[in-house]
This record gives structure tokens, sequence and C-alpha cells, in this order.
């Protein structure tokens, strides 16, 4: 029995949860390598310092379309805005300061940002609030 095949997504929304969710991961990938990997001041850990602020762009533009793209903006869309400010700010910081505390907070505040749905989805009563984003808890 074949079934109608769900409408596809616009190129917009499309769009937005990859600039989204790219600008969840970078901070996350750049503070771990910094932070934990890579040797202070070393060749590694100065080539990931100098694509902060590029990264930081990415994150506010993130921050933006996830922002634009909320039908309502509740109080974990808010802290979840706020962590992902943050961590922008922490990238410009993580471009002039060789520190890994700053990196490994960047890292921090870019997971606590990333699993925030998740642990929304977790709480009973965070669950019948609105949803963030599209993914929608189950």
């Amino acid at each position: 029995m074949p079934g109608t095949a769900p409408p596809a997504p616009a190129a917009v929304e499309v769009v937005t949860q990859v600039v989204y969710y790219l600008s969840l991961s970078v901070p996350l990938g750049m503070g771990l390598t910094v932070g934990a990997f890579a040797m202070p001041g070393g060749p590694v850990s100065r080539g990931v310092r100098s694509l902060g602020i590029p990264a930081a762009v990415l994150v506010v533009l993130g921050l933006v379309l996830h922002l634009r793209a909320t039908t309502h903006v509740t109080g974990l869309a808010l802290v979840q805005s706020l962590a992902l400010a943050l961590a922008a700010c922490g990238l410009v910081a993580m471009r002039w300061t060789n520190s890994r505390a700053l990196a490994r907070g960047v890292a921090a505040v870019a997971l606590a940002a990333a699993v925030l749905p998740v642990i929304r989805c977790s709480i009973p009563i965070w669950a019948e609030s609105p949803p963030m984003h599209s993914r929608q808890c189950t």
C-alpha cells in the first residue's frame, strides 16, 4: 500500500538547521582542540585560535537564524541563545588568549547549548512547553 511522501522541507529550513548545528559543533571542536588536545602555544593551537573570529561569526549567524526560526521564544530558548552568545564571545577571546581554561569553558558552554533540547525532552514539565526548534519531544 503506497503512502504519500511527506513534503520536502524548504531550502531555508535546511540551511537554518545546517548553520544551527555547525554553530554548536564548531565551538565545541575548537574548545576541545585548544583546551585538551593541542600543546599550549603550539602550531595546532595557534592555527585553531586564528579561526576564532570566523567561528564566532558563524555562531552569531546560527544564533540569529535560530531565533528567527523559533516560533515561540521560551525561557529555554533564551538560555540556549545566551549560551551560544557566550560561546561566540569566548571564541573571540580565544583568538587573543592562549588559555586552556578559556578553551575548555567555550567547549563546556557549547556542549550545554547542544544538550539543552535533549534535557528539555527528558524533564516532563519542560517537555510540555513549545519546542525551541523543529526537534519535537517524542
